[in-house]
């Protein structure tokens, strides 16, 4: 059976190596089944010529990109900064699944390493910071899928994909900065602690929180009644309960189950 990805593979490498298309059309058996599809979709690849695959590549650029700009805004405007679309695209994302979720995080890691091979070691750990924000805003997403499991916690837990993560810099301020181009020099050395959680389609949410209710959230295993996690953490157990309830007030899906 063709897949999407086999044709994507072959248009990609075809682009790369344009002299291939001969060897392709000598031997369309041999391509199909290298890249798991038909003979004749291969034929009708070939069939489109040089001038046909340069524009259906451009167009497959073009999309690579619009969903780049929108997955990955400040890691994307980073690479841009110090490179040129040819190369970021040849470097990163020609073989990209940009229409798939484990795609977008593996064009977002190459992106980040052509990122920190040019970024000044001063704003390293800011820009290191803010490439794995990027990243886990589609990381949560997948976890939500693969911790769906239907089943409600006993005692207050966390959710599917719901991630606490800790950060050197107030990374969402840091994504606006390096988007609108405005630097972030008083931005450095500014531990900060978010909670994040899938929302509605494909949004994420993310809140910075304190770091007294990431310690609380740590806590949150389901295996703990919020008297225990107050005895714990040395605070009122009804202050346990409104942090809780006011998180998922702003969608952080959190299990009380018998509280």
């Amino acid at each position: 059976m063709s897949t999407p990805q086999g044709a994507q593979a072959l248009l990609a490498r075809l682009l790369a190596e344009p002299a291939l298309l001969a060897d392709v059309r000598a031997a369309p058996e041999a391509f199909a089944a290298r890249y798991g599809l038909s003979p004749a979709d291969v034929r009708r690849l070939c069939a489109a010529g040089a001038p046909g695959l340069r524009m259906t590549g451009l167009v497959t650029r073009l999309k690579k990109f619009e969903v780049a700009e929108v997955a990955l805004p400040a890691t994307l405007t980073l690479c841009r900064a110090a490179w040129d679309d040819e190369t970021i695209f040849g470097r990163c994302l020609v073989g990209a699944r940009m229409t798939t979720l484990p795609g977008v995080i593996d064009a977002a890691v190459r992106l980040g390493e052509l990122v920190t091979g040019t970024t000044p070691a001063a704003d390293l750990p800011v820009v290191r910071d803010l490439l794995r924000y990027e990243v886990l805003l589609h990381e949560v997403r997948g976890r939500a899928r693969e911790e769906h499991s239907g089943r409600a916690a006993a005692h207050p837990a966390l959710g599917p994909g719901v991630t606490v993560e800790t950060f050197d810099c107030p990374v969402t301020q840091v994504q606006r900065r390096v988007i609108d181009r405005v630097p972030f020099d008083d931005l450095r050395e500014r531990r900060t602690h978010y909670v994040f959680a899938p929302g509605s389609g494909t949004r994420v949410l993310a809140h910075r929180i304190p770091a007294a209710l990431r310690t609380l959230l740590a806590h949150c295993d389901g295996s703990r009644p919020v008297t225990t996690l107050g005895r714990t953490l040395g605070i009122p157990a009804e202050s346990v309960r409104r942090a809780l309830v006011n998180l998922r007030a702003k969608g952080v899906d959190i299990t009380f189950g018998t509280c």
